[in-house]
């Protein structure tokens, strides 16, 4: 059984994975980094519901980590994004 997300950006994850599987370029590091990402929004943003600069700095790779950076095409003019590894 998959976990649920659970902040606002949930449905918008839920169809990033859908296009994601569907173009055969699905990854299990997507599904738990999409996780992290929500859950931090869910419990730093709890009643926000649009996507804010601020909120994406939780993308920067940080010292620790190494990767490469994965938009996702969000709303018509944002973007948020996960780290791959």
């Amino acid at each position: 059984m998959e976990r649920p997300f659970k902040s606002f950006l949930a449905l918008d994850m839920e169809n990033f994975i859908a296009r994601k599987k569907a173009e055969n370029s699905w990854s299990n590091t997507y599904y738990e980094n999409l996780h992290y990402f929500d859950n931090y929004i869910h419990s730093h943003y709890p009643t926000s519901t649009e996507l804010t600069q601020v909120m994406m700095e939780w993308c920067k790779p940080r010292s620790t980590e190494k990767g490469e950076l994965l938009s996702i095409p969000h709303y018509s003019h944002m973007e948020f994004c996960i780290l791959s590894s």
